[in-house]
């Protein structure tokens, strides 16, 4: 039987994930509306910048947060996936990095966190 990770656990991720589903629907209307001249990677960096802060509470980024944002989004560009799907995978990434910052996800868990939220935003349907 495979070692369940300390802090982790693919079901209790996917319904942390499913729960901020309602939010981002109210979220990315609302900066679309606000922010008409973002581009498509703006607007993802601040969908992901808004989940980190949302759950942590902690404020602005820093470089090396947004450093991860810009290589993570780059990596969800190659996926050629529906904008709706990036734009989530990039608010669900940024909401588990603010569980990793406050402390309710060890990080070594992180990286497979961050696979569940990107599959759950891939299986979206609006």
């Amino acid at each position: 039987m495979a070692e369940e990770k300390k802090g982790f656990s693919e079901e209790v991720i996917e319904e942390f994930c499913s729960g901020k589903i309602k939010d981002f629907n109210n979220l990315l209307p609302n900066l679309k509306r606000l922010h008409p001249e973002w581009s498509t990677n703006q607007l993802a960096v601040n969908l992901m910048e808004f989940g980190r802060g949302q759950i942590s509470g902690i404020g602005d980024p820093d470089d090396k947060d947004i450093n991860f944002f810009k290589r993570y989004l780059a990596a969800l560009e190659k996926e050629n996936c529906k904008e709706d799907k990036f734009f989530l995978a990039a608010y669900l990434g940024g909401c588990i990095m603010g569980l990793v910052q406050l402390g309710h996800l060890e990080p070594e868990s992180f990286i497979d966190a961050m696979e569940v939220s990107r599959k759950r935003a891939m299986s979206y349907n609006q």
